[in-house]
């Protein structure tokens, strides 16, 4: 097992059979885009083990790790990069065409939960994937005839840089012209291409919009949260954030691709916040990993990340004068992030979906904590450790004598 992947098949397995066994909806042959992901691969587990699923197949640019395969054996793998390059021919646009349409072959639903990812990804990694790639994944279905397509999106389509409180799906969402992301910005273009399908020749859409997601010891929530310096967790405390368990998420998908063919006045054409779990802010979050983890928090003060946001914009500001490859989210603007509060109102996905999340964030977090713990070694933290990633401990650090006592908390 790879560090930091981990996919709970005795969970997933019950949940299979609980979600997927009281509907003769669920899908006989699912196709799961980017399922060879940590996300992709717990739903890859979730379908192959729900009553009524005859095979699914996995389009990715990998195939599952050797765990997916060993608990689903009834998994094909199709090996394909979605959305191509931007300076794509028309001969290569037809190619892209051919091999979807190949994969679609027999595929009575789709699941698409691919995307790159967000602090590490260029510019034209997000449009190549976020927009083009799921735009020429709809065309191919609705060319096919793929009955269904599950989406999953994200509360980035509210744009991360304005603060979401409590938003519903009725609030609308922010001009195209505003977004300040090309993350934000892609996932949004890729949404409304999903949802705009809807209805198109067989297809059925809807499109899932996801919170911060927890999932394993590298996963985007918690890659940035492990001590960088040994036996000290450090951390700004930020606005709240609407976090979940990614195991409910998958649970979120089948039910929609359920109801998509049950109830699709209900459900087809339509986005849906799947975000709570629970609301925390980065800080509180952080804290309670610390304790679980037996080390001190440090609260980062805001001015020592308006330090540390000056220290990066220069590192980054350097990067791109010397032609190097930045991030497409510059990582100074990534840490004003903290500074937006992203709630959302679950309750048309509780009432139309029928779905609730089972998993408590704190429980969340403690396995994956006790996954990091087991899996803790020499080799257990990626190499490719960024200057960025060092800025908050090396600033707070430099400035510890003039830090308030009352800002360490030993647990």
């Amino acid at each position: 097992m790879a560090p930091g992947f981990h996919v709970d098949v005795e969970w997933l397995c019950e949940e299979a059979v609980s979600v997927g066994g009281g509907s003769g909806a669920t899908p006989c042959h699912p196709l799961v885009v980017g399922g060879s992901g940590l996300l992709g691969s717990n739903l890859v587990i979730l379908l192959a083990h729900a009553p009524g699923c005859e095979h699914v197949r996995v389009l990715d640019l990998h195939p599952p790790s050797s765990d997916v395969l060993e608990a689903a054996p009834n998994v094909e793998f199709v090996e394909h990069r979605l959305g191509g390059s931007d300076a794509d021919s028309e001969e290569d646009m037809k190619k892209e065409e051919e091999a979807l349409l190949s994969a679609l072959e027999g595929v009575d639903c789709v699941f698409s939960t691919v995307t790159p990812h967000v602090q590490k990804a260029s510019e034209a990694d997000f449009y190549a994937t976020n927009d083009r790639g799921v735009k020429r994944l709809v065309n191919a279905c609705v060319k096919k005839g793929v009955p269904r397509l599950v989406h999953l999106s994200s509360i980035a389509v509210t744009s991360h840089f304005k603060d979401s409180i409590e938003q519903s799906e009725a609030e609308p969402l922010p001009p195209l012209d505003s977004y300040e992301s090309p993350y934000d910005i892609s996932k949004r273009l890729g949404e409304d291409a999903v949802l705009d399908a809807n209805g198109a020749g067989k297809l059925l859409t809807c499109s899932l919009r996801a919170g911060g997601i927890c999932l394993g010891p590298w996963d985007f929530i918690f890659a940035n949260f492990w001590p960088i310096l040994p036996g000290l967790v450090t951390q700004p405390f930020g606005k709240k954030i609407d976090f979940i368990d990614g195991r409910d998420v998958c649970c979120a998908m089948l039910l929609a691709a359920q109801a998509l063919q049950d109830r699709p006045e209900d459900v087809a054409g339509e986005a849906f916040f799947v975000t709570k779990g629970e609301a925390y802010s980065p800080g509180a979050l952080a804290q309670h990993g610390a304790k679980r983890l037996g080390l001190p928090f440090i609260l980062v003060p805001d001015w020592v990340i308006h330090i540390a946001y000056m220290l990066v914009l220069v590192y980054h500001f350097f990067r791109k004068l010397l032609g190097l490859a930045v991030p497409g989210i510059p990582p100074h603007r990534f840490m004003m992030m903290l500074h937006h509060e992203m709630t959302f109102d679950n309750s048309k996905a509780h009432a139309l979906l029928r779905w609730s999340p089972k998993v408590k964030i704190t429980d969340s977090m403690d396995r994956i904590i006790a996954l990091y713990l087991q899996q803790k070694g020499p080799d257990s933290r990626p190499s490719d450790i960024r200057f960025s990633q060092l800025i908050f401990p090396v600033a707070l650090l430099s400035l510890v004598p003039y830090i308030m006592p009352s800002a360490l908390t030993w647990h």
